[in-house]
């Protein structure tokens, strides 16, 4: 990274980068700035700054993939301000609405209803309020309140659209306390006590709908190795009729990924992009599918094949046709037309989106030289050679690459005008 980060924030980001945001140097200065981690380099890169420094903030992808910033706190207090990150133009822009309690270690979870309930934390003391954020208005509105403290609590999506709120600290010793956030009711209920109170742990949702909630600390602050699992009494979301996964029936290159979308259709017919599915491949060994609460829904091709991917929340499911495939290229060639003394403009096509190079010699010869990588993934690709010697004979071949999938074309010869 580009700089120390303690308390930090990152998210995944629709195109498979990772935003990473703020958190605190060493000396305990909150950051402003972010970085942007690419997989395919694996280089960081900055990217533009917050408005203020922000340490122990939250940051969520939003159904539209921007991201989410709220919370925190630094050297003046708890910000009260919200930014939303987008990642075309590299921005930082504040929410039209602020945040109705500043709060730091608090949770933030995307709903079903694109909506983001934002819960607990502290900032001049510890807090049982909960929040909604409305991203088409950029408004927050309170909604009920907790019935206990979770500093440093978990919250977990449930299948069922609910929120699983654990555990976390509430002022005066490590907390058993679950509960849970109904969206419809906009109401918490309590739902049982953890066997061990906790505090900094993690709760994963599993692909039976039941919850793992593991390590932590207890109220010494010594860490604990237990964990347990939390079992929802219902999976399947009141009134949903069906799921729709998208895109349908569409081709992957092997070493790349592509994001699917779960849409529930409701009995009154309106429609929500879930959050709270399931995701299962087929064939794990040709493809898999992430149900990480960062990035669910994320295939990722491993060999070529035909998997299915499935989504389900409880009892409903919905599914689409995946292909795996290895990259090939077609009509590797100079363009008619394009040949001059010292210029040709070579073209092909590949099956998947990837990138453009084109490698060539005098003939005959034994060094090759190339252009530089066009990194654009396009199907139909085109590169100008320049600087070719007049009247001369050359070899050349086209390569692209998809992830960490790569294909050659056979060499072929052309020569420039004389």
């Amino acid at each position: 990274m580009n700089a120390v980060r303690l308390g930090h924030a990152a998210a995944l980001l629709n195109d498979g980068r990772v935003l990473v945001v703020g958190g605190a140097m060493a000396d305990g200065t909150a950051l402003s700035s972010a970085d942007i981690y690419d997989p395919a380099t694996g280089t960081f890169t900055p990217t533009g700054s917050m408005s203020t420094g922000r340490s122990y903030l939250t940051a969520t992808l939003l159904n539209n993939g921007s991201v989410l910033v709220a919370g925190g706190t630094n050297a003046s207090g708890f910000p009260l301000t919200a930014e939303i990150y987008d990642s075309a133009v590299k921005t930082f822009v504040l929410t039209t609405g602020s945040i109705n309690a500043g709060r730091y270690a608090h949770t933030a979870t995307l709903l079903n209803n694109g909506q983001v309930l934002i819960t607990g934390g502290a900032a001049m003391g510890y807090l049982n309020s909960a929040e909604i954020y409305d991203p088409p208005t950029e408004l927050f509105s309170t909604t009920g309140s907790l019935s206990a403290l979770h500093f440093n609590g978990t919250a977990t999506l449930l299948n069922d659209g609910q929120v699983l709120i654990a555990g976390g600290y509430d002022g005066g010793n490590v907390s058993r306390v679950t509960e849970t956030y109904d969206p419809t009711a906009g109401t918490f209920a309590q739902s049982g006590n953890l066997n061990t109170g906790r505090s900094g742990h993690t709760a994963t949702l599993l692909t039976n709908g039941e919850v793992l909630v593991s390590g932590g600390d207890d109220v010494g602050g010594t860490g604990l190795s237990s964990a347990e699992l939390y079992a929802p009494a219902v999976l399947t979301p009141t009134n949903l009729v069906s799921i729709a996964v998208t895109p349908a029936s569409t081709s992957l290159s092997v070493g790349t990924t592509q994001q699917f979308t779960a849409t529930g259709t409701y009995a009154d017919n309106h429609t929500e992009t879930l959050q709270s599915v399931v995701w299962t491949s087929s064939d794990t060994t040709v493809a898999t599918v992430s149900n990480d609460s960062t990035n669910r829904g994320r295939v990722y091709g491993i060999v070529a094949g035909s998997p299915t991917i499935t989504a389900c929340a409880g009892t409903v499911c919905g599914s689409t046709a995946l292909t795996i495939s290895s990259l090939i290229i077609s009509n590797c060639g100079v363009s008619l037309g394009t040949l001059s003394r010292t210029s040709a403009t070579v073209t092909w096509q590949t099956n998947d989106p990837a990138t453009s190079q084109v490698f060539f010699q005098i003939h005959p010869q034994s060094t090759w030289v190339s252009t530089s990588e066009d990194p654009t993934l396009v199907t139909s690709h085109s590169v100008t050679l320049t600087g070719l010697n007049r009247g001369s004979s050359y070899t050349m071949y086209c390569f692209s690459m998809a992830g960490a999938e790569q294909a050659q074309s056979p060499t072929s010869n052309f020569q420039t005008l004389p």
